[in-house]
C-alpha cells in the first residue's frame, strides 16, 4: 500500500479514546465499516491483477516471452476490466467524488480498442494458388518461400519447379473446421509460461490435433484438382511438399530447417504429407525458434508449397557473399551429389567452390571425395555464380539460394531468401595466443570467440538439458539442434558447412560456430574448460581472456512486425507511470494518461478514504482490543473483518484468538529475540540527539503531535496493517497474504529518529541493506525508507514478515550509533545471523522452515 496510508492512519488514531456511543450504534457503524472494507479488498485485488498484467506486458516487450494477437487482446482486456473494477469500488468508498476517473478510463479504453482492431478486415486469400498467381494475393497469404519463387518466375529467366501453394487461409480453415483453434491457443499460452518444462507436454498434443484433423471438402477438392492437372502431364510425378510459413525466409527470420518438408511424395499421399508439414509448425525446434525471434503464432500462418520433384544429379546452396565475413567479396558454393538437402541438413561433407564476384572465376575448389571427383564441374559452378548474382541484383540484397541440376543439365532454383550476415568482431591487431590449441580445422560458420565447459552431444535426440553457457560439440549439424543454441556460448560440429541450416541459425543468434572440425569429439572431453576462436578455427585449453574481450557478437532482438507495432502502441496506453508523487499538482484524475496512472491514483485516494477520520472508522477503532502478551508492551488490535476466531467480548484479546496469519508472522518476528535496550551512545551521538530534539517540535511531549498514540494492528484474515512508534521513530507495515501469489504484497515505511541527519540516513541505508538481502525492493528518500515485496508464495511472504518483525523491533534508537559505514556493516551481519536463525526455527510449523532461506536474493531500488 502507498505512502499516503501513513499520513491518514496517523490522523485518525488520536481519536481512539474519544466518545463511546451506544452498543447499537457501534454495531451499525461496524457493519458499515465492513461493507466499505469489502469494497476496499476488491479494489486491492483488482489493483494487484492490473499490476500483474502490466508486468506481463513489460516482460513481453522486453522479449522474455512470446506474444500473439490473442495474448495482447486478452491482457489488454484484463487490464481494462481490473481498472474499471477499481473505479467502481472507489465510488463505493467515496460516492460521486471522482466522476472524471470513469471519463478518463473510457477515453483510454476506446483508444486501446481502436489499436486492437487495426488490420482485422484484410481480404481472405483463395485456398490454393498457382505459383504464377501468388502476386495477385495478399503477400501474407502464401509465405516467404512461395512468394520469392513467384517473384523469380515473373522477374527473371530462371527455371523453378512447377507447382502451387496452399495458403494461410487453407490452414485457418482446417483449424476452424476441426474446432481446434481455441485449444491450440490455450496450449500455447500454457507453454509460453514455462517453455522449457512444458514443451514435451504441449508439443505432442498440438501435433496430434493437426495430424488427426480432417481436410475440409472444399480444400481437399482444390488440392486434388491441382494435383490431377500436374499428374496428367507427368504420370510418374512425385512431389516435394515444403513449408512456406508467413514468417519463413524473411529479412526478420529464416526459420532455416525448423519446419518440415517432405520429398518424393506420390499423389495419393499428398494430403497425409500436407498434414505432417502443417504439424511441423509446432515442432519443438520451430516453437523454440519462433519464441527466440519474438514471432507470435498468429503472425506465422503455415502455407505449404506442392512442387514437382526434380530428378537431381547434384544440388546444394550458394551464398552470394561470405556470411561469416561481410567484407569478403566472394561467392560461396557448397554442393553434393544428389539432393541439396544433404548440404543444408549438415549430414555430409560437401564440395566447396569460392567464386570471384567480379569475374565469376573459381578462386578455390575443395573436393570432399577426390576418388569420386567433384559433384559439379567448373562450368556449372560459374553458371550457379552468375545466376546467383542476377538473383541478388533482382532482390537488391545478398541471397541464400538452394539449387539443383537435373539430368538435362538444367539449373533449377528451389528457393531464395535473404542472406543474414554475422557481425565480425573488431580486431585492431592480430591476437597472439601463447598456448598451443587443442585442435584446429574446419570452417568459420559464425565469427567470434567463446569460453566455457565442453558439452558433447552424440545422440540424435534434441535435449534441452544442457549446461547454460557451454561449448556445444556435435558430430552432425542437425537442424533440430537449433533450440539448443539459445543456451550455449559456442558451437563446434564435426560435419557440415557454412551453408547448413544450423550454421544459419547460429549466425542469427550471434553464436560463434565452427563447422567441419573433424574428430572434435576425440580431442575434446566433456567438462573441459576451453576457449574456441571461430575466426582462427582453433580451440584452446582454459579461458583466453584476450580472445573473449575482443569478441562482439550479434544481439538477438525481437523483430519489427505488425503485431510488435500494435503491441508498442497498446503498451503506451497501459504500462507507463506518469503519476509518481502524490504531493504534486499533476497527481489528479485529470493527470491520468495510462491505465497504470489510474491504478496509482485510485490506490492512493482509496487508502485516504478507507482510513479517513469518519464515524465508521472511529467506531471500528473504539472496538479495538488490547493484546494479552507476556512482554511489557502495549499493543492494540482492530478487527476489520474476519481476523478473530470468534467474537471477542471485553477489552482484551489473546494471541490464540487471532487468526490473521500476516499479523502472527510479524508478531513472531517481533518477539523472537528480546530487545536488548538502547545501544551505548558516545558523546557525539548524544549531542546529535539533543540538537534534533530541540529542532523538531513533534518530539516535544508538551506539543500536540499527530504521533502521540499507541501501537496498533488492523487485521482481517489475510490482511494486516501495523503502525508503531518506538521513541523517535515511526514505521508502518502492511501485508496482504493469501493463496494467490499475484495478490500478495508486503509494504513497509520507516522514518524518524533522534540523531542528526547523517546518522538517520545511515540507519535507513542499513535497513535497506538488510531488507534487500531478504528480497524486498527498497528505495530511500532522505531519512525515509520505503520497501515492498510482491508476488511470492504464501510461505515465502510469511517468512519475510517474520524477518520484518525482527527489524521493526531491533532498529529502535540505532540511529544514535550509526557513526560510520563500518558500524552499518557490523550491525547488518548481526541482524542477518539473528534473522536466519529465526526464520529457520520450527520447520514443522505451518508457514515456517528453510524455504525462505533458500529463496532469498538480492534486490535493488
Amino acid at each position: 500500500m502507498s505512502g499516503g496510508l501513513i499520513a491518514k492512519i496517523l490522523s485518525f488514531l488520536p481519536g481512539i479514546e474519544k466518545s463511546t456511543g451506544s452498543r447499537e450504534d457501534l454495531d451499525k457503524l461496524q457493519a458499515e465499516f465492513k461493507l466499505r472494507y469489502q469494497a476496499f479488498k476488491i479494489l486491492l485485488s483488482a489493483n494487484n491483477k492490473a499490476l500483474e498484467v502490466m508486468a506481463e506486458l513489460d516482460e513481453s516487450q522486453n522479449g522474455k516471452r512470446a506474444v500473439s494477437n490473442d495474448f495482447l487482446k486478452t491482457r489488454c482486456t484484463q487490464a481494462s476490466v481490473s481498472v474499471l473494477q477499481m473505479v467502481r469500488q472507489l465510488d463505493i468508498l467515496a460516492p460521486g467524488k471522482y466522476p472524471e476517473l470513469e471519463i478518463r478510463f473510457r477515453e483510454i479504453e476506446s483508444r486501446l480498442r481502436e489499436i486492437l482492431d487495426e488490420g482485422r478486415h484484410e481480404q481472405e486469400a483463395p485456398l490454393v494458388l498457382d505459383l504464377r498467381d501468388v502476386r495477385s494475393s495478399n503477400p501474407l497469404a502464401t509465405g516467404g518461400k512461395a512468394a520469392n519463387l513467384s517473384k523469380l518466375i515473373r522477374g527473371l529467366d530462371v527455371k523453378i519447379p512447377s507447382g502451387f501453394t496452399a495458403t494461410s487461409s487453407a490452414f485457418d480453415l482446417i483449424l476452424r473446421y476441426n474446432g481446434i483453434t481455441s485449444r491450440i491457443e490455450s496450449l500455447l499460452q500454457y507453454l509460453h509460461e514455462n517453455i522449457a518444462d512444458r514443451m514435451n507436454e504441449v508439443q505432442p498434443e498440438i501435433e496430434s490435433l493437426i495430424l488427426n484433423s480432417e481436410i475440409p471438402p472444399e480444400l481437399e477438392t482444390a488440392i486434388s484438382e491441382k494435383i490431377k492437372i500436374m499428374a496428367d502431364s507427368n504420370p510418374d510425378i512425385k512431389f516435394a511438399v515444403r513449408s512456406s510459413a508467413v514468417g519463413e525466409d524473411s529479412m526478420q527470420a529464416s526459420f532455416a530447417g525448423q519446419f518440415r518438408s517432405l520429398l518424393d511424395i506420390s499423389p495419393d499421399s499428398i494430403l497425409e504429407a500436407y498434414r505432417k508439414v502443417l504439424a511441423g509448425k509446432y515442432s519443438a525446434r520451430a516453437l523454440q525458434y519462433a519464441l527466440s525471434r519474438g514471432i507470435p503464432d498468429d503472425e506465422n500462418g503455415m502455407c505449404v508449397c506442392f512442387l514437382e520433384m526434380v530428378d537431381s544429379v547434384s544440388g546444394g546452396v550458394v551464398y552470394t557473399r561470405d556470411p561469416a565475413d561481410h567484407e569478403n567479396n566472394n561467392i560461396v558454393i557448397d554442393s553434393v551429389f544428389g539432393l541439396a538437402k544433404n548440404v543444408v541438413d549438415g549430414t555430409e561433407k560437401n564440395d566447396r567452390f569460392i567464386i570471384s564476384r567480379g569475374s565469376c572465376e573459381i578462386l578455390k575448389e575443395e573436393t570432399a571425395d577426390p576418388h569420386n571427383g567433384a559433384s559439379i564441374n567448373a562450368d556449372q559452378a560459374k553458371r550457379i555464380a552468375s545466376t546467383a548474382l542476377n538473383i541478388e541484383n533482382f532482390f537488391d540484397y545478398p541471397q541464400d539460394i538452394e539449387w539443383t541440376f537435373n539430368h538435362q543439365d538444367q539449373l533449377i532454383i528451389l528457393q531464395s531468401r535473404p542472406l543474414r550476415h554475422a557481425v565480425r568482431r573488431n580486431r585492431n591487431t592480430e591476437i597472439k595466443i601463447d598456448t598451443e590449441p587443442v585442435i584446429t580445422g574446419g570452417v568459420t560458420a559464425s565469427p567470434g570467440a567463446a569460453g566455457g565447459p565442453v558439452h558433447i552431444l552424440r545422440s540424435k535426440a534434441t535435449t534441452l538439458n544442457i549446461p547454460e553457457g557451454c561449448i556445444l560439440v556435435v558430430t552432425r549439424a542437425f537442424p533440430r539442434y537449433a533450440p539448443l543454441l539459445r543456451r550455449v556460448s559456442g558451437l563446434i560440429s564435426e560435419k557440415g558447412g557454412i551453408t547448413g541450416h544450423l550454421a544459419n541459425v547460429a549466425r542469427e543468434y550471434g553464436i560463434p560456430a565452427i563447422m567441419g572440425m573433424e574428430n572434435a569429439t576425440g580431442f575434446l572431453a566433456a567438462g573441459d574448460i576451453v576457449t574456441m576462436d571461430a575466426e582462427s578455427r582453433a580451440v584452446y585449453p582454459g579461458i583466453e581472456e584476450k580472445l573473449l574481450e575482443n569478441t562482439k557478437n550479434n544481439v538477438l532482438r525481437q523483430q519489427h512486425s505488425p503485431l510488435s507495432d500494435k503491441f508498442k502502441k497498446a503498451s503506451k496506453l497501459i504500462t507507463p507511470l506518469n503519476l509518481t508523487d502524490p504531493e504534486s499538482r499533476e497527481f489528479s484524475a485529470a493527470g491520468c494518461r495510462t491505465l497504470h496512472d489510474l491504478t496509482r491514483y485510485i490506490h492512493e485516494v482509496s487508502v485516504r478514504h478507507m482510513f479517513s477520520s469518519g464515524s465508521s472508522e472511529q467506531s471500528a477503532l473504539r472496538a479495538a482490543k488490547q493484546i494479552v502478551a507476556d512482554r511489557p508492551l502495549k499493543w492494540w488490535v482492530v478487527n476489520l473483518d474476519d481476523g478473530f476466531a470468534s467474537e471477542i467480548k471485553g477489552k482484551y484479546v489473546g494471541l490464540a484468538q487471532i487468526r490473521c496469519e500476516p499479523m502472527t508472522a510479524l508478531w513472531d518476528g517481533m518477539m523472537a529475540v528480546p530487545w536488548a535496550g538502547p545501544p551505548p551512545v558516545n558523546a557525539r551521538g548524544f549531542m546529535s540527539i539533543l540538537v534534533e530534539a530541540s529542532a523538531n517540535p513533534h518530539l516535544d511531549p508538551a506539543v500536540v503531535s499527530p504521533h502521540s498514540f499507541k501501537n496498533y494492528f488492523m487485521i482481517s484474515k489475510n490482511f494486516c496493517l501495523l503502525h508503531t512508534r518506538f521513541g523517535f521513530h515511526f514505521s508502518v507495515a502492511e501485508a496482504l497474504v493469501g493463496d494467490n501469489p499475484a495478490e500478495n504484497y508486503i509494504s513497509f515505511k520507516f522514518r524518524g529518529g533522534a540523531a542528526d541527519y547523517e546518522r538517520k540516513r545511515r540507519r535507513v541505508e542499513f535497513i535497506k541493506s538488510v531488507l534487500s538481502y531478504y528480497g524486498f525492493r527498497t528505495r530511500l528518500r532522505g531519512e525515509n525508507c520505503f520497501s515492498r515485496l510482491t508476488g511470492q508464495e504464501k510461505a515465502y511472504m510469511l517468512r519475510a514478515l517474520r524477518a520484518l518483525g525482527y527489524i521493526i523491533i531491533h532498529t529502535r534508537q540505532m540511529d544514535m550509533v550509526m557513526c560510520d559505514q563500518e558500524c552499518v556493516s557490523n550491525y547488518r551481519e548481526q541482524f542477518i545471523r539473528d534473522i536466519d536463525e529465526i526464520v529457520s526455527r520450527g520447520q514443522d510449523e505451518p508457514g515456517f522452515g528453510s524455504f525462505f532461506l533458500e529463496g532469498k536474493g538480492e534486490s535493488g531500488d
